[in-house]
């Protein structure tokens, strides 16, 4: 019995591993610092994942440590890795940073291939390659520049567009309701002028663009201030030969107002 209790002894002694001071040891993943032993020690410093620290004293299942720029506290033992297996986390990152990067190539090359065929004049579709790249290669001071090109180019279009017009329409459609057809959306006041007694006019076309009926009514909010939008609705009787329509603004007078649809 006691040879049976010798020889547990002996295999727990040099199956355990033993730490003093001046051994390096690794923290597994982002770790804090603390005052004392205990994790109700007060928190001293913060590091990221495999931080190298040198042992000063062992506390049980505590370690008192310096860390890289002489900083002195407690770390859980669980917290940390030895030398042989910080390699193996190293290692295992730098294959998962290789893999990645590859990939982000990979991406990288069929965005730009994207862009070749893309005309320069489509800045929208230019704009959002751009932004993905930028999303890729955050320092990348072309695909900035890029990007801030064709923001400048689609708020100079926007402008071309909006020159000579009063009314923005935002969106609208059409559709058929319990025997009813019923136009709506919204149209905003892009003039510099408060407008009253907006009236929104929609006229319905069979499949030939022979006109079928129309309808009208006055937008929600009268008058619509600058740069306000307001939401319409036009009802008409349906008609199953319905199979297009128009969508005019015109004030109470009879005055058509200029607008365009924006995409």
């Amino acid at each position: 019995m006691k040879k049976i209790a010798v020889l547990l002894l002996f295999l727990f002694v040099y199956s355990s591993t033993s730490y003093c001071a001046g051994n390096i040891l690794f923290s597994r993943y982002k770790v804090k610092l603390l005052s004392a032993p205990s994790f109700s020690g007060n928190y001293i410093s913060q590091f990221g994942r495999l931080t190298r620290f040198e042992i000063v004293e062992d506390r049980g299942e505590w370690f008192k440590v310096i860390g890289p720029n002489g900083e002195q506290g407690f770390l859980a033992k669980k917290w940390l890795l030895e030398k042989e297996e910080a390699i193996k986390e190293i290692d295992k990152a730098k294959q998962t940073k290789l893999i990645a990067d590859k990939n982000r190539q990979i991406e990288v090359a069929e965005i730009k291939n994207k862009l070749i065929k893309i005309p320069e004049s489509n800045y929208k579709e230019n704009l959002g390659l751009y932004q993905r790249l930028l999303s890729l290669d955050k320092e990348n001071n072309i695909y900035k520049e890029k990007i801030s090109y064709y923001v400048d180019k689609i708020i100079e279009r926007e402008k071309s567009l909006r020159a000579g017009y009063d009314l923005e329409i935002i969106s609208w459609q059409w559709a058929e309701r319990s025997g009813y057809v019923v136009a709506e959306g919204e149209v905003k006041n892009i003039s510099s002028l408060k407008m009253k007694g907006v009236l929104a006019l929609v006229v319905w076309y069979d499949s030939n663009d022979r006109m079928i009926t129309y309808s009208d009514s006055v937008v929600e909010y009268n008058p619509i201030m600058p740069d306000q939008t307001a939401p319409f609705r036009v009802n008409a009787k349906y008609n199953p030969l319905m199979d297009s329509a128009k969508l005019i603004f015109k004030t109470i007078s009879g005055a058509t107002l200029p607008a365009y649809l924006s995409k």
